[in-house]
């Protein structure tokens, strides 16, 4: 033994004599080989036991004894330490032998000459490193390996003929097939769909030409979001293409059925505003998100009348699009019935409390604009209007009750008649507006920017004063996307400089 404090390596020689083994014992002595435990033994059977009891860097065969009979034993000993590496020591005059031994997957075979045993420490040192490096890049492909069937994602090469050499992923495409099954296919082949297949071609060709390329296949049923690069040899030279994918097949039909949700959605909104002599009225709904909190509406009334509503539900999304639905079916089949504004929230809240428990609330403002009088009552429900004059002074429209779906019971007063007289605008509009913010700021757009706003194009239609007010809301918040719904009705009471007013309208019939 040598004495160094560093492990020694364990060598297991097999089938050597007593000169044999005095012959390694002194090979690994008097090199740098570090320090050694050397273990002898003759038969296969002690053999075995030794490779199940013991732990060995290396086997080292001798077979010059036993010959070809050592060799028999020798598929024994790789299955039970099939990483351990083997180095076979075989007779000048039997050189078969060690053909035989390399086939059998021997990591090398020495002719023993004095020569051999001079570079016997080299070659089992080789031996040992080969197989700390094949563990280690064994335990690295595991990790990999386990990596990747837990990731919804797929990773493979293609050559430059685009046909699939590694794969890994835990959803494959193509009828469930297995990454053998998929490994020489070329990349089209895993799509169902014809026109689908020239499109995967062309993404894997633009790679394969230096670009980096992102884009979506679809393979089999389901879709993937793939990144594909160049895959270079060491050279730099395209020798194919590597990518990845991560599966958005969910996602896809989750951007369906939002887009759907948002087609719907846009349809319950008004198409036109009603025609009622002597007003222009316009209003528009600008969604934070895919689907809208908020909602305007237009209820056309008996003896020329019309209910307006705006209605603002807590938060944005799909939970507010819904109750926003429900509280226009309520206030339309109120309207139906014959009752006023006030009578349209007492309705429509009882409802609500009763099915939205613990859900959002929604503050709204319903007017009833009257073509015959010029005027207007109204009923809100914890949301504010305002009626901006001709001469520029703003009344702000406010009755004391809560939103709905808060309490059962509570009662929505109804405002005393308020004439609109030429030239004064009726302005309804969301949270959206008037809190609209840049990023990083407290200051929000705020009611005396809005009436510098109206008050700037109050001579244009009302849907252009609609969408200036959008608009200076976006600017105003420098690039910030909208924190809530936008929406924004208008109604402006036409001038006598000018009664027929910049919209075509005719006189509500009723």
């Amino acid at each position: 033994m040598n004495g160094h404090d560093a492990s020694p390596t364990r060598v297991l020689l097999v089938g050597a004599d007593d000169a044999g083994f005095v012959r390694v014992q002194n090979s690994l002595g008097r090199d740098s080989f570090g320090p050694f435990a050397l273990v002898r033994e003759s038969a296969n059977e002690q053999v075995l036991r030794q490779c199940e009891e013991e732990c060995f860097d290396v086997i080292l065969l001798d077979v010059s004894q036993q010959g070809s009979q050592l060799l028999d034993a020798f598929d024994d000993v790789l299955r039970l330490a099939e990483e351990l590496p083997i180095v076979v020591l075989c007779p000048l005059n039997n050189k078969s032998i060690a053909l035989e031994a390399l086939s059998r997957g021997a990591y090398d075979c020495l002719i023993k000459t004095p020569a051999a045993y001079d570079i016997l420490p080299v070659v089992l040192k080789q031996a040992i490193a080969k197989r700390k490096l094949s563990a280690q890049l064994h335990a690295s492909e595991y990790r990999l390996s386990l990596l990747a069937e837990q990731l919804p994602a797929l990773l493979w090469t293609t050559d430059a003929e685009l046909r699939i050499t590694s794969w890994r992923g835990k959803q494959l495409p193509s009828h469930a097939l297995s990454s053998g099954e998929v490994l020489g296919r070329r990349v089209d082949e895993l799509t169902l769909s014809s026109a689908h297949a020239n499109h995967v071609v062309q993404l894997h060709r633009r790679a394969f030409a230096g670009e980096s390329v992102t884009d979506e296949l679809n393979w089999a049923d389901r879709w993937y979001r793939a990144y594909i690069e160049p895959l270079r040899s060491f050279g730099g030279k395209p020798i194919g293409t590597i990518g990845v994918a991560v599966d958005v097949t969910h996602e896809r039909k989750l951007l369906k059925e939002i887009a759907a949700a948002h087609h719907v959605q846009q349809h319950l909104l008004p198409e036109r505003p009603p025609n009622v002599d002597g007003f222009d009225i316009g209003g528009g709904c600008y969604p934070a998100a895919d689907c809208s909190g908020d909602f305007f509406d237009y209820i056309m009334l008996p003896r020329r009348r019309v209910a307006i509503v705006l209605a603002d539900v807590s938060g944005h999304g799909f939970a507010p699009a819904i109750m926003a639905a429900a509280i226009r079916s309520y206030l339309r089949t109120a309207a139906v019935l014959g009752h006023h504004v006030h009578e349209m929230l007492a309705i429509c809240n009882r409802l609500l409390v009763h099915d939205a428990h613990d859900g959002p609330f929604a503050t709204v403002f319903a007017a009833r604009l009257d073509a015959a009088s010029c005027s207007f009552q109204f009923a809100s429900a914890g949301h504010l209007a305002y009626l901006i004059r001709a001469d520029g002074e703003v009344e702000n429209l406010q009755m004391p009750s809560v939103p709905v779906g808060v309490v059962e019971d509570e009662v929505f007063p109804l405002s005393r008649p308020i004439v609109i007289h030429p030239g004064d605008i009726l302005l309804l509009a969301s949270d959206g507006l008037l809190e609209a913010r840049p990023i990083n700021s407290r200051e929000i757009f705020g009611l005396d920017r809005v009436t510098q706003v109206v008050q700037s194009v109050r001579g244009k239609s009302s849907r252009e004063i609609v969408e200036s007010l959008h608009q200076a809301a976006l600017e105003y918040s420098a690039g910030a996307k909208l924190e809530d719904d936008l929406t924004v009705v208008v109604i402006k009471r036409d001038s006598e400089e000018n009664p027929d007013s910049t919209s075509s309208q005719k006189k509500v019939t009723c």
